[in-house]
């Protein structure tokens, strides 16, 4: 049986290859990045979507909708870091940081449950 799965930040590293990596299962997977699609495939579908944004998030779960009939696994890899000392860090991009990587999760969780 084919599975549907959902991966944000599917665009590089790790998102992608875990992309590829269910694409040679025989899935199907939609992957969503802020930037376009990397990967061909035919059961690949992408979506340019940040889960920072609740409108991008919105029209991401309106092709999930579209393109698949359920959604069997959410992968929450979009994610943010700044590599330098906490008294460095200014508030502001701590904010952003949790935005992708705190909020954006949630946004993703929350839309998927209520498929």
């Amino acid at each position: 049986m084919t599975r549907h799965i959902l991966i944000s930040g599917a665009s590089r590293g790790i998102g992608a290859a875990l992309a590829k990596h269910f694409l040679a299962q025989g899935d199907s997977v939609i992957g969503c990045a802020r930037g376009p699609a990397t990967i061909e495939h035919q059961n690949y579908h992408h979506v340019q979507a940040d889960v920072c944004r609740d409108d991008d998030v919105d029209k991401l779960f309106v092709q999930v909708r579209r393109t698949t009939p359920r959604l069997d696994g959410l992968i929450n890899n979009a994610g943010a870091a700044r590599m330098v000392p906490i008294a460095l860090t200014p508030p502001k991009t701590a904010e952003a940081i949790m935005n992708v990587n705190f909020m954006g999760t949630f946004r993703l969780i929350h839309a998927a449950v209520r498929l």
